[in-house]
Order: C-alpha cells, then structure tokens, then sequence
C-alpha cells in the first residue's frame, strides 16, 4: 500500500519471523496510568499508544517504527519515523505516540515496525491498525463536569496583623479589611479556577476585587489549596461583609460561592488599652544574704537567687508576666525564666512577686541580668525592663569571717610553679573551739593529696560564727595541680577536691550539714622564703619527706629511704642545706606567719597558726 511521502516496502514470505510488535498499552489521563485496555476520558487531554518492538529474527538486525495518528474526524493529525536500533535476537525497543485531543470523539493510531536485515532491504514485519483509519486509542467525552468548591475563609486582623478565623474583626476607621479565601479541585482533572470577592458597605454599596486565574491540578492536599488574598479600606464605620465567589472550568462558570460573610465592625473598634507597670524591686540573695541589684563582693562558689517585683500602673486587674535572662561573666546563659502569674491576677496599685531558681556562682567576675514586665498575655508587651549588672562575685574573704588556722606546708619552701587554688563553703553545727584539730586535719589533708598526685602548700580555716543555729566554714586550700586538666582560671577536677575536702573533715568529726560549695582555680606559686627559720623545727620523718619531695621536684636522683633514716635529724638537715644552696637563689629570710601569732610544728611538720576565735 502507497502512503503518502513514504514508499511502499514489498513483504517478505515469512515477515513476522524478523520481528514483532507486543505489550500494546494505553495511556489514561485521569488515572495518570498505563493500562491493557482502551480509555474513556474527557477531551483536553493527551491520549497515548505504547509499543515494543522485539527480534525474533534470531541474528542481530536494524528495527524502526513508524507512527501516525487520527483524529475524531479521521483525519491524520501526527506522524513519526523512530530512529533506526541494531537490535541482537531477544532485544527489543519501546517507544509511544501521543497528541492532544481538542474535540470529542474515537481517537485512532498505527504503529508499523519494520525490519532491516544487515545486507538486505528493510521489510514491514508487523503492524497495529492500518493506514487509513488505525486503530483505537481513546474514547473522548464531552465537557466534564467542573468540581471545584470553596475549602475555607480567614480574615484580617488589623490589630495582631495576621489572618484569623473569628468573625468579624474589629478595624478603626480608614485601616483595611481583608479577606482569604481557600478553594479546592475535587475533580480528576486540572482545571482553571480563579476566586472574587465582592464587599458590602454598612450603606450597601458593592465593590467587586477579581482574583488572578490559576492552573490548579487534581489530588492536591488541603496545605496545597490555592488561596486569593484581597484587602480594601474601611471607609465607612459600621458591619461590614462579604461574598466569596468561586469560577473555574474553560469558561470559568461560577461553581461556588459564600455570601454575608461578616467581615468587619467599624463602628465598634476599641483602641487597645495603654498597658503600664513598673519594675518596683530588684533583689539577688546568696547565703541568707539579701542585696538591692546589683550586689558586689558576692563570694565565689555560692548559689543566688534573683526576686524581682512588678507594680500593676493600671486602673484594672492586669495578668503580670516576667521574662529574664542571667548571664555568667563569660556572656553564657544561666538561667532564663519565662512565666505569669496564676488567678487571681494583680489588682490595680499592687505588685506580683517573680522569684527565680537557684544557680551556682562559679566564675569569678561581673553576672549581667536582662528582665522584661510583661501584660496581656495573648500578645505579651513590655511594660518596663531592666538590663545592667546582677552581682560581682568575689574570692576576698567576707568580713564576718576569721581566720581560726593557717597552715604552710614544707613543700611549699621549695615549690615554684603552676597550682589549684580551691576555696570550700558549707555550713555545721555549732562547734567549740577545742573541737577544731588543726593537726589531723592537716595530716589528712596532705595523706588524701599525696595519693592523687598532687602536694599541699598551704591551707587557711575561716569560720563565722554569728548565724544562730549553724556556723559557716570557708577552707581555702593551695596545691599542686591534681593532673585533672584545667584551663586559664578554671579546673574541670572539682570533684576531686570535694572528695578530698569531706575525707579530712571527717577524720575530726566536722559533718557538713548544707551543700559544699567548691570552686577551683587555677593560679601561679612563689616558693614561700624562710626555709632556714623553719626547718629547725621539723623532726626526722618531716625532713625525709622534703628531701624526697625536693630531690623529686628538682629531678635529682632519689636518696634510698633506708640511707636517710640512717642519718640524724642533723645530718638530714644538713643534707637538705646543701640540696637548697644547688637549686634555690639565696633570698632574705623570712617568716610569714608571725603576723598571725601562735604558732605551732604538727607531727607532719606543717606549720600550724592557730588564732583566737571570736566568740
């Protein structure tokens, strides 16, 4: 058969053997699939022909296809020619039709698939439908049925500046009124939808906003609802509403449409009050101490409390709410507290209490607090504020403390170089000063020290007596570092120093009764001057222990334990005379303790200041 602009091919005596057409399939445009049989669907859509093409010639082989189709009418309408595949046996080739489909009606295609054997001429093999008429690949209805419908509506609320379901708004004279509207395809098919809006004055008077046309598909979710935004001004006091009107399909036909919708009240609208209150009172209490913000000399390692008091500046009962941050010296938040006050709220002329939580002081500087008094919960407004200073902490000793022992170690003599500076706070039972034992104390402490590594240098004992059923402590130690890491001004091995703090206070009975408090920091030691005067009065276990600890600071070789206690406690001074006068530079003697006034050589050979405690 003569097709026009294509030359007919004589068939073979066995075409099919080359090849053949299978797996025919149809596209269906409302299901969005492929399917085994013919379609039914609405015109405006594209219908499609799918075929593959397999060699069954059993030796490799070039295949096309060509392809046209028809319209309702039958006339040709589309026409392809697929590029030419080298095919081995068993391979195949798929490739489809499509055009669109205007009108309503049968819808028809061919495919041919042709064959060209290498060295021979290229043969039709086989065939779907024919040249004049194909065959069918679509049944096209008429006009479908537009399903499209409104979903929702919002409106604008001038005061929050945000769109809102309650009906109707509250909107002062000349400010906009605004509507949106929420439509939704509920066909299977993409359709043209545009929204309208038409406002009724309190007088009557109509104006009508047309929205933009839009393409909307078929299955989308209620998050994907197109939405038409419209706003116009209030121009005359009084209710106010609105009709929503909804077009959609070809010849954008009204579908949908929502009247008397009250959009607004002019006439009505109350200015929003005039929220006032004042920040009456700030405080920070540490201890049992209370301080008006910003306090200072606040001592490290204690725990703080913030208060602060709201004044209602108000006629009417106000719901009172507070909004703070602490900060530490490094700009590191602490603590953040966001609340209101419970029923009933604040009269007018009265104050609301906001009282934070407790939050260590355990950096060394200036903590900063920034509070907000807030009103009207629903839409919070500052109504006074504070940002500045809360409190400077401090590691000077506070003056209703005295100092009841200081005691200098004999390494200290020799030691130069890198320290932990520990400062401890807590509280116990009333005690009499007998009960303070200065010497076991000490002795444990350096016992405790010396099996983790690290050295005692020296360590004072403040007590303050004046609370009335407790008496507070402050120890202040100063050692070698303990090997736990530490960085410039702060040591991450606290609890070691906790550990060691609680043993040696009870071997002499002190029980701590409220939280230790601890802070370690790290600091830079001078040798203590003054070994000569002191060393006279240090037996023979003390001066073997500071012949080791200097042999093993200074790295020198380690005299045997056996040869040392062979020695007097005349030669072992000696002994340790003549390490000092290799290592250490001559410096004018000096005792520093005698500014303290009692002083007494433990067994450990500590020394020992003990003073009079104030009663």
């Amino acid at each position: 058969m003569q097709m026009e602009g294509y030359v007919d091919i004589a068939l073979t005596a066995s075409p099919a053997a080359l090849g053949k057409l299978q797996d025919i399939r149809y596209f269906n445009p409302v299901t969005g699939t492929w399917q085994s049989s013919v379609p039914t669907f609405p015109f405006l859509n594209y219908a499609r022909l799918c075929c593959t093409a397999v060699n069954t010639s059993g030796k490799d082989c070039y295949f096309f296809m060509y392809w046209y189709g028809f319209d309702s009418y039958g006339n040709r309408l589309y026409q392809h020619l697929t590029d030419t595949t080298l095919l081995a046996p068993g391979e195949s080739i798929t490739d489809y039709i499509q055009f669109f489909c205007d009108l309503p009606g049968t819808y028809c295609a061919t495919c041919q698939l042709f064959a060209w054997p290498i060295g021979e001429s290229s043969q039709l093999v086989d065939w779907v439908g024919t040249l004049d008429a194909g065959v069918p690949i679509a049944y096209v209805t008429g006009v479908p049925e537009i399903e499209a419908s409104i979903d929702t509506w919002h409106l604008w609320d001038w005061e929050t500046a945000g769109w809102v379901r309650p009906s109707p708004t509250l909107v002062p004279l000349h400010e906009s009124i605004g509507i949106r509207g929420v439509a939704k395809n509920t066909g299977n098919t993409p359709l043209n939808m545009r929204l309208d809006v038409q406002s009724r004055a309190p007088s009557g008077a109509l104006q009508t906003i047309t929205g933009d046309v839009r393409s909307i598909p078929a299955g989308q979710w209620p998050y994907e609802y197109p939405r038409w935004e419209f706003s116009w001004e209030a121009t005359e006091g009084g209710d106010w509403e609105a009709d929503l009107i909804l077009r959609a399909g070809p010849n954008l036909e009204v579908v949908d449409r929502m009247d008397h919708i009250a959009v607004a009240n002019v006439s009505s609208y109350v200015p929003p009050p005039e929220y006032a209150g004042t920040i009456t009172r700030k405080q920070f209490k540490y201890d049992s101490i209370i301080g008006e913000i910003p306090v200072s000399n606040v001592p490290l390692g204690t725990r703080g409390i913030v208060t602060v008091l709201g004044h209602n500046d108000m006629t009417t009962t106000q719901q009172m709410g507070i909004d703070w941050i602490v900060r530490d010296p490094n700009g590191q938040e602490v603590e953040h507290l966001y609340a209101w006050e419970g029923w009933p709220y604040c009269p007018p002329g009265d104050e609301h209490k906001f009282d934070g939580g407790r939050f260590d002081l355990d950096k060394a500087g200036t903590y900063t607090l920034k509070v907000d008094l807030l009103m009207n919960r629903a839409s919070p407004v500052i109504v006074d504020s504070y940002e500045g200073d809360l409190c400077t902490t401090t590691l000077e000793v506070p003056p209703e403390y005295v100092l009841i022992q200081h005691t200098i170690y004999p390494y200290a003599y020799i030691y130069d170089g890198d320290v932990e500076v520990t400062t401890a706070t807590f509280k116990t039972d009333p005690f009499t000063p007998a009960a303070w034992m200065g010497d076991k104390f000490t002795s444990k402490l350096e016992e405790e020290v010396r099996a983790r590594g690290g050295r005692p240098l020296e360590v004072k004992v403040y007590v303050d007596t004046t609370p009335l059923f407790w008496t507070n402590f402050r120890i202040e130690v100063v050692g070698t570092p303990l090997g736990a890491e530490v960085a410039s001004g702060i040591a991450v091995g606290i609890p070691i120093w906790a550990a060691i703090l609680i043993i040696a206070l009870a071997i002499i009975a002190v029980i701590v009764v409220a939280t230790l408090a601890i802070k370690t920091i790290v600091g830079l030691f001078k040798t203590y001057p003054g070994l000569e005067d002191v060393k006279p009065g240090w037996g023979k276990e003390t001066l073997m222990l500071t012949i080791h600890d200097s042999e093993e600071h200074w790295e020198r070789p380690l005299t045997p334990t056996e040869t040392l206690g062979g020695m007097s406690e005349a030669e072992l001074r000696d002994h340790l005379d003549q390490i000092a006068e290799e290592e250490v530079t001559p410096e004018v003697s000096w005792w520093p303790l005698v500014l303290i006034g009692g002083l007494a050589v433990v067994s450990a050979g500590a020394a020992i200041a003990i003073a009079a405690r104030r009663k």
